[in-house]
């Protein structure tokens, strides 16, 4: 029976160790392997002779060797501890950035950020809830988040507020990340409320970091009013946020003013307010078109797209293209995929401003005019494939091109850019193809309404 409990023994210890090395360093399993190797060099020793013998023996090993192995344990015990603790410390220090910074949907942390992440959060399920301070809570709600677990990131983080050790900062900074990740599920309502509990407890504090947060706040309930399509209150919301901020001299707040200026231009624009959107997305342009700050590059170039967008619409030809040329000028060589995009976007604006152009010009012009027009449109799908598949299909069915038309119309079938039914059927430039057998097929692909702009 001492033979079994003490293998029984020997075996849980070498489980915990073992279970301690997984979470923490490989060199634990080298001393596991040792731990083992040796009782059972052991074992099989005292079982190659009688039972009373080795009951003698093993009771003999045990008070030689049972004080020294329990002093040995309890080392390895503290070692191990240290290790752990070392190890949380380490991976806090490294975490703290990100689980103290507010969340960016746009920005997400590198693959060693949330590797560091998922292995915190997994470590903090051993330890009881009850004993969570706030960068647990952090660090569960941040880990839930990268790993796309939005709903329990949202549970993590709204016990944030009610964390003994939790201050304004946590609050406010919790409270956003919370209605971001609802707006993120659809639950816009939702989002809503979390941004307005940061607004009406931190609107009066002039403590800088609160600032941003309320600054933060305003932007994300004007964007969750927009994805509603509340587009007054979500210019009234933007509008609140620069009476606040827009003078501002801090980083954090000129980024959320040049965000809310572009923002509000381009609901603006979905209301029908042109004129008004063109004003707006000129402030922009005007406030920071030659800020240094990296986080103000974006919205500039929205601003450039959105104002292009309201041209277009208003039918200023060449204001399109000077904003388009605008854009190549400042990002043109930019190497952010969302300036890129922003920049294709553009693009496709300029070439069908080209072409609506042409409807009026002679012959001659006609032809320069739709060659430009191509220029533009290739160098859009250069950047993002299948952008202005459409005006190439419309140059092709211009130049009696119905194979090349169809050609173009299949692309934009196959990169998700075919315009609405409503618009094949009455758009004059598919008029020459209409009558070919293989437009019903397109038309019938074509989606029944265009698709919700931003």
């Amino acid at each position: 029976m001492a033979i079994a409990r003490l293998q029984v023994g020997t075996a849980d210890l070498a489980k915990r160790i073992n279970d301690i090395a997984n979470e923490n360093d490989h060199w634990l399993t080298l001393l596991t392997l040792v731990v083992t190797l040796g009782v059972a060099g052991a074992g099989a020793f005292v079982y190659g002779r009688s039972k009373d013998a080795a009951e003698k023996e093993t009771k003999a090993w045990l008070a030689e060797n049972g004080p020294k192995l329990q002093e040995e344990m309890r080392l390895l015990a503290e070692d191990l501890k240290t290790e752990m603790q070392s190890i949380r410390e380490r991976a806090y220090r490294a975490l703290d950035e990100i689980v103290n910074s507010p969340v960016d949907p746009e920005k997400p942390p590198s693959a060693d950020a949330k590797e560091e992440l998922r292995q915190a959060g997994r470590t903090l399920t051993e330890k009881p809830e009850s004993r969570y301070n706030v960068s647990d809570w952090q660090i569960r709600a941040y880990a839930a988040y990268t790993a796309g677990r939005l709903d329990e990131a949202i549970l993590y983080w709204s016990k944030i507020p009610g964390t003994p050790d939790a201050n304004d900062r946590d609050i406010a900074i919790a409270l956003n990340n919370e209605g971001v990740a609802l707006s993120q599920l659809g639950r816009h309502d939702e989002a809503i409320s979390a941004h307005e509990k940061v607004f009406d407890r931190f609107s009066a504090t002039t403590e800088p970091v609160l600032r941003e947060q309320v600054a933060r706040a305003l932007f994300s309930k004007g964007f969750a009013q927009g994805k509603l399509g509340h587009f007054d209150g979500e210019i009234a919301t933007y509008d609140d946020l620069l009476i606040r901020f827009a003078n501002a001299t801090e980083p954090a707040l000129r980024e959320q003013v040049a965000k809310a200026l572009t923002n509000k231009g381009s609901a603006q624009g979905k209301l029908g307010h042109l004129e008004a959107a063109i004003t707006t997305c000129d402030d922009v342009l005007n406030r920071f078109g030659n800020a240094p700050e990296p986080a103000l590059r974006e919205p500039v170039a929205r601003a450039l797209v959105n104002k292009g967008v309201a041209q277009l619409q208003l039918r200023h030809h060449e204001g399109v293209i000077a904003t388009c040329d605008d854009i190549l000028n400042r990002f043109g060589d930019a190497p952010e995929p969302v300036l890129r995009e922003l920049v294709a976007a553009l693009l496709d604006a300029k070439g069908t401003a080209l072409i609506q152009t042409s409807k009026t010009a002679s012959d001659d012009e006609k032809t320069r005019l739709w060659a430009r027009a191509e220029e533009a449109s290739v160098h859009a799908n250069e950047i993002k494939q299948g952008i202005a598949s459409y005006n190439l299909a419309c140059l092709a069915a211009l130049r009696g091109d119905p194979e090349g038309c169809r050609r173009r119309l299949e692309e934009c079938r196959a990169n998700g850019t075919l315009p609405p039914r409503k618009h094949l059927t009455t758009d004059s430039d598919m008029d020459a193809v209409r009558d070919q057998p293989w437009f019903p097929d397109i038309l019938a692909a074509a989606p029944t309404a265009a698709k919700p702009a931003g």
